[in-house]
């Protein structure tokens, strides 16, 4: 049964607090529910447009349908909750925290998400049209097929999520984490990820011609049968990365470490290679000793 959204409301202003009410199809927008909890409350169809929701924690609450268009999530967080087709349109998300919570369905478009953490979240096929992301982090999400397209990525923090298949083409960032991740197929052309680190990363059959990674650390990244035409490594890590098969030519590789680097049928047709250090064999000597036994 419903509870009484009036009755709801006095309570939640005298102790800055709910839990297990159903407020399903509450119209609490432009409220201020700043910094109070709600625990196992049904929000499911709730309208909170332009609410004041920083602080507020969400803990095991049905929020399908809820919009938050608008709103203030400063440094809210909501773990256990159930989203569903959720409308975040110009909401400020500033250091908002959700653990593993589907956000599939939801709408960002022109959302501010500086230092946002959705750890371990369901992100396949979702898109940030005009998002701030500063620092934004995903880390352990699913992002498969997700739209990066000229996005802003300074400093965002991708490592262990999924990005295979997903579209970063055109993306602009600096010091971004891919520690990792996996972005097998992805599309990255014309993308600007300059000092980003993306060792471990698999770049599997990954199209990223054009792009540019100046200074990055791929150490141990996987680029088998990548398309990697003209693109910046200009002192980049690549120890002990795999480029099996990759196709490199026209690429800038100048300064760049290629120690112990993989690359059984890459192509180099007109890559520049000035100043790269190859294979230490004293370095992989010392990699590869074992105790006597």
């Amino acid at each position: 049964m419903t509870t009484d959204h009036d009755s709801a409301w006095a309570e939640l202003q005298q102790h800055k607090a709910l839990r297990g009410v159903d407020l399903r199809g509450a119209d609490w927008s432009g409220r201020d529910l700043s910094a109070c909890a709600l625990r196992e409350v049904q929000l499911d169809g709730a309208n909170l447009r332009g609410a004041n929701l920083s602080y507020v924690s969400f803990d095991s609450c049905g929020l399908t349908g809820t919009s938050f268009a608008g709103a203030s999530l400063e440094r809210a967080d909501a773990y256990g909750c159930a989203f569903g087709r959720n409308d975040f349109t110009g909401a400020d998300l500033t250091r908002w925290t959700v653990l593993g919570g589907d956000l599939s369905s939801a709408t960002f478009d022109r959302a501010t998400m500086r230092q946002t953490l959705l750890q371990a979240c369901v992100l396949t096929g979702q898109r940030f049209p005009d998002c701030d992301l500063t620092m934004a982090m995903f880390r352990g999400s699913q992002l498969q097929k997700a739209d990066f397209s000229g996005a802003e990525l300074k400093q965002v923090n991708f490592s262990g999520t999924d990005l295979s298949t997903a579209n970063l083409s055109g993306a602009r960032g600096q010091y971004v984490l891919l520690v990792g991740a996996k972005l097998a197929q992805a599309v990255l052309e014309g993308a600007q990820m300059e000092m980003s680190n993306a060792s471990e990363a698999d770049f599997s059959q990954a199209r990223a011609n054009g792009s540019r990674w100046t200074m990055s650390v791929f150490q141990q990244a996987k680029w088998t049968q990548a398309q990697m035409k003209n693109t910046v490594f200009t002192h980049s890590d690549f120890s002990h990365a795999d480029l099996s098969g990759a196709d490199c030519s026209g690429a800038d590789l100048s300064g760049a470490n290629l120690h112990a680097v993989r690359q059984q049928n890459t192509q180099w047709n007109g890559a520049n290679l000035n100043g790269a250090r190859q294979t230490d064999p004293a370095l992989e000597r010392a990699e590869q000793w074992q105790p006597a036994r």
